[in-house]
């Protein structure tokens, strides 16, 4: 991979000497070249992360100018975040000129670009923008793609992240008569070690046909036997400007980067008078399998980043384990989307001692919503995290692990997470996160301790009926929440299991766990406990099987609220669900209001009640139900007030008889 920095219009004598020679033979090819970017030629811009609507990627290749966008970086350079432009059909792309919106700050200054090859992302040409024009250009070599990003951003100015741009174009670079180039190595990619064909592919970025071309090239800086090729290099189409050319076949060893250079020389038997595009260096190695150690005595890995840097870099073969040896890492880690993951090539980072107090990743670097994590899975799939501690420090971003970008069937387990102990309702200062509008399913905590925050957890999908399914929680811990410990927002088959919730100081509204738009949760086997502030509200279930059908079940759970004073709410509350089933769970309330309601139910339909044990010790009710037609079945159920009335079933209830009278249920119902 080479790198280059040009700036727009800057030409030497001799350069304009030749311009103005190529204009009076031919036309100039290079200002003729349409803007590929344009919507209006059949481009799509889109970005990871970052501003939309008026502020959105729609802005960079609209062709007007008169508005901005802005993307969303995290740390410099950004691995994980991009600009992406997409065509139907391939186009040949050789340069790129951004826009800037201003030089002292939130401005682009370095990246790479990377081009899809039908499989993987290829990195293709690194650049360095310059510091005195907003406008600046980047030629590479010519590639032919259906997709080009621009990745690995630096941003310079008193802002360093969330680039701006008035606007993006992407030109062909076709000039010269007799310019042959090399701009990829098609083989070998996402690989594991073995012996693999060393293909390139040749191009043709000028106005000839070319027939012959000698292709020299080195590996490891030991120059090698040169190619001398022939055929036929059309100009017609992309596809009839690019061959490939094999190299050699060799044997890759695991572990090992190899570097080759690769230039194209003498097409059509004459020198190549353009050769900005002659070049390609670029190192390959075999992707990762196996077993790895990071940190201690002559590690595989130094740290945590490097390990990762490995697996965005080279992909995997194979599963991989990384044994992290005792210490603290002070990184931030960010993985993204892993060439060669799968349900079988998976990745574990585990404690070498299986403790997880041994080996504690640790960062208070965030300085924005864009790098706001210790832990990031953006767009990570199939990674396991187990035995390890992972802790934030920032007191304004405070976020522990950042799960977007559609990362799936992910694992944690036995993590303590743990978040600052903070008095922010933001949640900025979230443990556990996954923002609104990405949809990371089938993700898993097992066995994890969630400490402080202003949320234990907060998830959230993308609407109600495109909602973030499968995440499942399971023997874990939440504690020390400032504010909420549980946010679940547009969360699917969502499965809470054997789970500790608690909430005993902090924000005054005590709430335990808030689940809204859902469908097919399964809550079971769960302590759910609220003690002490001004308003009790325990546990919520919002709206679950309205927008999506499903069956819900709440089953065997203890549900605790008390000691709010003066306004103790609720216990818990099933509110507009559709098909729930709510069985064998106890719930305790007491407190000195008497409009509080162990239990509420709320309307709804086909809500079926069993075997529940309704408590309430203070001067509310034990059941408010105002909606009897939610409620297709309730029976064997322990209901008990120490106040005057029982419960409200379309009006006040003060007995069980009362109460079995009203609702035509809970014949065998006990009080």
């Amino acid at each position: 991979m080479n790198s280059i920095r040009t700036t727009m219009f800057q030409l030497t004598a001799a350069g304009l000497f030749l311009a103005l020679l190529t204009m009076m033979c031919v036309g100039s090819a290079h200002a003729q070249s349409p803007n590929l970017a344009l919507q209006s030629n059949g481009c799509v811009c889109t970005h990871s992360s970052g501003g939309s609507g008026t502020y959105g990627p729609d802005q960079y290749n609209d062709g007007l100018f008169t508005a901005w966008g802005w993307t969303g970086t995290s740390g410099n350079p950004d691995p994980t975040n991009y600009i992406q432009f997409t065509w139907t059909s391939p186009k040949s792309v050789g340069e790129i000129t951004f826009f800037r919106v201003g030089l002292t700050t939130r401005c682009l200054s370095a990246g790479r670009i990377q081009y899809w090859n039908g499989t993987s992302w290829i990195n293709h040409w690194d650049f360095t923008l310059g510091t005195t024009s907003l406008t600046e250009s980047v030629t590479f070599p010519s590639v032919a793609t259906t997709m080009l990003r621009v990745t690995y951003m630096t941003i310079t100015g008193s802002q360093t992240s969330n680039p701006n741009f008035y606007e993006i174009e992407i030109r062909s670079t076709v000039n010269g008569f007799n310019n042959a180039g090399i701009n990829d190595m098609t083989s070998p990619n996402n690989f594991c070690a073995g012996s693999y064909p060393v293909t390139v592919n040749l191009t043709n970025a000028g106005f000839n046909q070319i027939t012959s071309a000698t292709i020299n090239w080195k590996l490891n800086n030991v120059l090698q036997t040169p190619i001398s090729w022939t055929g036929l290099l059309d100009t017609l189409n992309v596809t009839t400007r690019n061959t490939q050319v094999t190299l050699t076949t060799m044997n890759f060893a695991s572990g090992t980067p190899y570097t080759f250079e690769v230039w194209s020389s003498m097409p059509n038997g004459v020198a190549d008078t353009v050769t900005n595009n002659d070049t390609l260096i670029v190192t390959k190695q075999a992707a990762l399998s196996g077993s790895f150690t990071i940190g201690g005595a002559s590690p595989d890995f130094p740290n945590i980043a490097a390990a990762v840097n490995a697996l965005n870099q080279f992909g995997l073969c194979g599963p991989v384990v990384f044994d992290i040896r005792s210490g603290t890492y002070n990184e931030q880690v960010s993985l993204g989307s892993i060439a060669g993951s799968s349900a079988v090539n998976t990745v574990t980072f585990q404690s070498e001692t299986g403790n997880r107090a041994d080996v504690n990743l640790t960062s208070g670097a965030a300085t924005s919503t864009t790098n706001n994590y210790v832990f990031q899975l953006n767009g990570a799939d199939y990674v396991t995290v187990r035995n390890m501690t992972i802790t934030a420090t920032n007191g304004s971003y405070g976020t522990v692990l950042d799960i977007q970008g559609g990362a799936e069937h992910n694992t944690f387990e036995n993590v303590d997470f743990m978040g600052v102990q903070t008095t922010s309702t933001s949640s900025y200062m979230t443990v556990i996160w996954s923002p609104s509008g990405s949809l990371d399913n089938y993700n898993t905590l097992l066995g994890c301790n969630i400490r402080n925050g202003s949320f234990n957890m907060y998830m959230y999908g993308s609407g109600t009926t495109a909602t973030e399914n499968g995440f499942h929680v399971e023997n874990c811990e939440f504690t020390g929440a400032y504010y909420y410990p549980i946010y679940f927002y547009y969360m699917g088959e969502l499965e809470f299991l054997n789970n500790r919730v608690v909430k005993d100081s902090g924000y005054p509204y005590m709430y335990s766990m808030l689940m809204y738009y859902g469908f097919n949760s399964k809550i079971e086997r769960n302590t759910f406990t609220t003690d002490g502030g001004t308003y009790g509200y325990g546990f919520m279930i919002y709206y679950d099987n309205y927008y999506q059908t499903g069956t819900s079940r709440i089953v065997n759970n203890f549900f605790t609220s008390r000691n709010s004073n003066p306004y103790a709410y609720y216990a818990a509350r099933v509110y507009y669900c559709n098909d729930i089933l709510f069985a064998h769970n106890t719930l305790y309330m007491d407190g000195t209001y008497a409009s509080g309601y162990t239990l509420y139910s709320y309307y709804g339909a086909n809500q079926r009640y069993f075997n529940n044990i309704i408590i309430n010790t203070g001067v509310g009710r034990a059941w408010y139900v105002p909606s009897p037609a939610a409620i297709s079945a309730s029976d064997y159920n322990n209901i008990v007030a120490a106040g005057s009335v029982l419960a409200y079933w379309s009006g006040d209830r003060a007995n069980l008889l009362a109460l079995q009278t009203a609702s035509c249920m809970d014949a065998a119902s006990v009080s």
